[in-house]
C-alpha cells in the first residue's frame, strides 16, 4: 500500500510530532497498538507503537469493501495486533439529503468495529465535532484534494486519544518555533 504525499507544511509537522511529542523515555513496543480511522467512502488511516510514535498511514477507497479487505490483509499486523481503535462516528444529521443512500459511511463503522471486536482491541468512537480542536493538537491539517487527505483526519483523532491519555507530550508544551 502505498503512503500519501506529504506537503511541505505537513512534512515539517510529522517531524516536529517525531521530536517534540514522544516521549522519548518510553519504548516504541508494539507499532500497531493504536489505530485510528476516519470512515467514509474514502477512509484515513493512521497506526501508532505503544508510546504514541506514529508509524504508518494512509487511505483506503471503495468503502465497506475496501476497509474489510484492508483490514482483512492491507495492514501489516506481523509485528503486533491494534490493542486500541480510535475511529469517527457518523451520525445522520439531514435525513431528507440522505433519502434512498445506502449509508456507506455507517457500513464502514460497522466494519471497523465488528473487526476491532473480532481481534479484541479496546473500541473508542470520537464525534467529528473534535476534528478542528484535534488539528490543533497535532498541527497537522489536510491540504490539497479532499480524497487524498483522509488519513489526516484519522491521524488526528489517533492523536488527540493519545494526547488525552497522556501517552505522547501536549503541543502546548513542545518548545516555541
Amino acid at each position: 500500500m502505498e503512503r500519501p504525499k506529504l506537503t511541505h507544511k505537513q512534512d515539517y509537522q510529522v517531524r516536529c510530532i517525531m521530536s517534540h511529542g514522544i516521549k522519548a523515555e518510553l519504548p516504541l513496543g508494539n507499532p500497531n497498538h493504536y489505530v485510528a480511522f476516519d470512515p467514509g467512502e474514502g477512509t484515513g488511516w493512521a497506526t501508532f507503537g505503544e508510546n504514541g510514535k506514529p508509524t504508518n498511514y494512509g487511505n483506503v477507497y471503495d468503502d465497506a469493501t475496501g476497509i474489510y479487505r484492508f483490514l482483512n490483509g492491507g495492514l501489516d499486523l506481523s509485528q503486533g495486533v491494534p490493542q486500541v481503535v480510535i475511529y469517527e462516528n457518523w451520525r445522520l444529521l439531514k435525513p431528507k439529503e440522505m433519502y434512498g443512500s445506502t449509508l456507506r459511511t455507517v457500513q464502514t463503522v460497522g466494519v471497523i468495529r465488528g473487526w476491532a471486536t473480532h481481534i479484541g482491541a479496546k473500541i473508542i468512537s470520537q464525534e467529528p465535532a473534535l476534528n478542528q480542536g484535534n488539528e490543533k493538537e497535532s498541527g497537522l491539517k489536510p491540504e490539497g484534494p479532499h480524497s487524498n487527505q483522509h488519513w489526516v483526519l484519522a491521524f488526528n483523532h489517533g492523536w488527540h486519544y493519545l494526547t488525552a491519555e497522556k501517552i505522547v507530550v501536549p503541543r502546548i508544551l513542545w518548545p516555541e518555533g
